[in-house]
């Protein structure tokens, strides 16, 4: 359909719905009707009662959106491909289990000491609770309250460490089998890394982390080296 006026070529918006109205062209002020076709310019004595039209805003054009790049650049997916590879991965799976096992010792002494830390924080504040009750005179009832409240709360706590160290005991057995795999898997990674076919790089890493295991296996197991009577 056509939307400029015939006379001056002023464009306005329309559209089909529109067929059948009458409008005043703005700028040269000819009656238009809006037939099927678009503007057909009409005679001005008509007294059909006409409606000033408005001319059409152009169209701000959208700037197109920039495409997104691949979250992975070729340059990563090929160096991800040459250097990930079965051992490697093996070789992560051991290590972290070998870290993680080693971990576990220390975050239960932390356990034990995090609530001894805390039976000494309460027991201060229970000192310091106790010290003003006796600046003032007749306290004495909620003095004996506050020792029988405490000593409730020190046997909780005491308690609480008692558990934790038995944890500790009884989960040693577990951490020196998952260390046990640990090495395993690091081994047997360290040795896919050393094949003729990598690079020179990630043999001397696998030779190196072996050479380790085996002194660390070694030294826990076996006592170390011994010093010879007499040297």
């Amino acid at each position: 359909m056509k939307n400029t006026c015939p006379e001056c070529n002023t464009v306005y918006a329309v559209t089909p719905k529109d067929v059948g109205r009458r409008i005043v062209c703005k700028k040269c002020g000819v009656v238009l009707v809006i037939g099927p076709d678009g503007f057909e310019v009409e005679s001005a004595e008509s007294d059909v009662v006409v409606e000033e039209a408005k001319p059409s805003e152009p169209e701000t054009p959208q700037k197109p959106r920039a495409p997104r790049g691949p979250l992975i650049t070729p340059r990563v997916r090929d160096w991800a491909v040459k250097s990930i590879d079965v051992p490697t991965v093996v070789f992560g799976i051991g290590a972290f289990l070998v870290l993680a096992m080693m971990f576990m010792p220390l975050i239960g002494k932390a356990k034990v000491e995090r609530r001894t830390g805390l039976l000494q924080e309460e027991q201060f504040d229970h000192e310091l609770d106790v010290k003003k009750l006796r600046e003032k005179p007749g306290n004495d009832d909620k003095i004996k309250t506050a020792e029988e409240t405490w000593a409730k709360r020190r046997e909780n706590l005491n308690a609480e460490i008692k558990y934790a160290e038995f944890g500790n005991a009884s989960s040693a057995y577990s951490d020196r089998y998952g260390l046990l795999f640990g090495f395993v898997i690091l081994m047997v990674g360290s040795l896919g890394m050393m094949r003729a076919e990598t690079g020179l790089v990630k043999r001397i890493f696998g030779a190196s982390v072996l050479g380790i295991e085996m002194l660390l296996v070694f030294n826990n197991l076996l006592g170390g080296c011994t010093r010879l009577p007499g040297v």
